[in-house]
């Protein structure tokens, strides 16, 4: 792990050993790469921002906050880029971008990808690691999931909800590679949740499961998913038989589609 340069793509990059050549990158849209960037960096980790505007610009004046749940953390000075080509080949690429921008980018972290490098998506959403290995190989995708709660509350200043925060990442074939093992340790000692996973695509499926489950809910009731969950009343215009009614005929449809037969209450 000593050896390895992480880059974050929003935009990070990761280096555990200063003197080593290589960073990590993290290279994001969204502000999930911040938290985990700034806690690799406090254990030690060479990080590397790549971002753009104002987000940009405070990181390299002011360093970067990460505050909340967790405590706060004052990255000062903050290592911070708009130039992905400037970095050079990297180890670990957490590429972070919205699923829509995942060709787009591409081009952007291409100069950071050599013969060993590892790119780690961190999309929600199960097909970002089949929509980059016709671009960059198969040997250089992983898969990753990203479980963290966080924004930017002004430019170069982050707030975390919570304490939550995990990583799962893993070779798309299940095996354990020493690239794996090597991020594993980084995490490990930046003090977060991570899981090497040997069933990254099931890990995947299963973050979107749950992401599907709680927009569809949100999404037919108008309400945000705490209040869901403190089991507050439904708006006059979404009544619970209009939300429920039919979900027992829906239920019998799939299982019907599935050539399953439903079972009777008795």
């Amino acid at each position: 792990a000593q050896n390895a340069k992480i880059s974050l793509f929003q935009q990070l990059l990761v280096r555990p050993d200063r003197n080593d050549p290589k960073p990590l990158i993290l290279y994001h849209g969204r502000r999930c790469p911040d938290g985990f960037g700034a806690a690799l960096a406090h254990a030690g980790a060479d990080v590397t921002f790549i971002a753009r505007g104002t987000h940009l610009a405070a990181m390299r004046s002011e360093g970067l906050k990460v505050q909340g749940g967790r405590g706060e953390t004052h990255l000062v000075p903050t290592q911070a880029t708009d130039d992905p080509a400037s970095v050079g080949p990297v180890d670990i690429v957490l590429f972070c971008v919205k699923l829509w921008d995942v060709e787009s980018a591409w081009a952007h972290i291409r100069p950071m990808v050599g013969p060993d490098t590892a790119v780690i998506p961190l999309q929600n959403g199960i097909d970002a690691p089949d929509r980059l290995i016709p671009i960059l190989g198969r040997d250089a995708v992983m898969g990753g999931v990203a479980q963290i709660s966080a924004s930017i509350i002004k430019p170069g200043v982050i707030n975390q909800v919570g304490t939550f925060m995990r990583m799962i990442f893993g070779e798309l074939d299940g095996r354990i590679t020493p690239r794996g093992k090597a991020l594993l340790e980084l995490c490990l000692k930046a003090g977060f949740d991570a899981t090497l996973s040997e069933a990254i695509n099931t890990e995947l499926w299963m973050k979107f499961i749950g992401l599907a489950t709680n927009a569809g809910m949100t999404a037919v009731t108008r309400l945000p998913i705490g209040r869901l969950r403190l089991g507050e009343v439904l708006p006059r215009s979404c009544s619970g038989v209009a939300v429920f009614g039919s979900m027992p005929w829906e239920v019998s449809t799939v299982r019907r589609t599935l050539s399953a037969r439903p079972r009777s209450r008795s």
